[in-house]
């Protein structure tokens, strides 16, 4: 529906910073307006701000627009997850996630602008064999939705990686970067090992990043060491973390009872005579043994 501009209720808007509009302006210049902008039943602004200021920019007295009530459901998706993105209690992951989710439909919605387009220059013939449907640039899904390429790239790494990793989604997005960046270094066979170490609560994200690069700086052998101990029980998994965060091993528990064990039995070594002292003796040098094989 094309109406006049002068009649769009556009209000106090959440995002007051538009950014640089030449760009955009310069695409609807060349391109058309090819994703109009949203209104509600009593023309009120619901999305589409930078493009109706794009507009005017132009010079441009009317404009097209759509209606809650014509949309369709990935452009409702879209005003959804705009909506999310603007919400101030998500976290950076979930803010990151949104944003991804809104940049894919977009871009579909991009896609699916230029196929018709096409298809309109190829006065509706068929498609040439062999001819694939164009791929919305970056360039152009930045433009229409106001995130720049680089915020985009790094919402894409920081997704993906907690994806891969479900217990990151709490960390901060400069740890999540960083953990991804080592986790390249390590064959990806090997991620889910990594993750069964890292995956308990006790463990900070600084110092879960700092086992990350410890393990990508391992040789392959060492590394499987580690993994078969934390396949093990509750004692050798904590010796693997120990090895992954190449922290002296900590002492066995055993320990501290066998020792007492053992100073109870010299004193009581004390009260016998010599033949009295053999048992004793015997089991004083069976605590020995035990003292050394446990022994880090």
């Amino acid at each position: 529906m094309l109406i006049p501009i002068e009649s769009i209720k556009v209000g106090t808007r959440r995002r007051e910073d538009l950014g640089d509009l030449t760009q955009l302006a310069d695409s609807i210049a060349k391109h058309g307006l090819i994703q109009p902008i949203v209104l509600d039943s009593d023309f009120h602004l619901v999305a589409g701000g930078r493009r109706l200021a794009a507009a005017v920019l132009l010079g441009w007295d009317m404009i097209e627009v759509t209606q809650l009530g014509d949309l369709t459901p990935r452009q409702l998706r879209i005003l959804e997850i705009e909506e999310n993105i603007r919400r101030k209690d998500l976290t950076q992951y979930e803010r990151n996630k949104a944003m991804v989710d809104y940049v894919e439909a977009v871009k579909e919605e991009l896609e699916e602008a230029e196929a018709e387009l096409s298809s309109e220059s190829d006065n509706n013939s068929a498609r040439p064999e062999g001819r694939q449907p164009k791929v919305a640039s970056q360039q152009k899904v930045a433009e229409r939705t106001g995130i720049p390429q680089a915020t985009i790239s790094v919402a894409h790494k920081h997704v993906e990686t907690v994806n891969a990793f479900p217990f990151m989604q709490s960390w901060p997005q400069y740890r999540v970067l960083e953990a991804q960046a080592w986790l390249k270094q390590l064959p990806e066979e090997e991620h889910p090992l990594i993750s069964r170490i890292l995956a308990q609560p006790a463990i900070p994200p600084r110092q879960a990043v700092d086992i990350i690069t410890n393990l990508a700086n391992k040789t392959s052998a060492e590394r499987q060491e580690i993994y078969r101990l934390d396949s093990g029980n509750e004692q050798a998994r904590g010796l693997a973390l120990t090895r992954a965060a190449n922290k002296p091993p900590m002492p066995d528990p055993r320990l501290t009872f066998i020792r007492d064990a053992y100073r109870s039995l010299q004193k009581a070594v004390s009260f016998c005579d010599d033949e009295g002292k053999l048992p004793y003796l015997a089991m004083i040098d069976r605590l020995k043994r035990l003292e050394e094989e446990l022994k880090p």
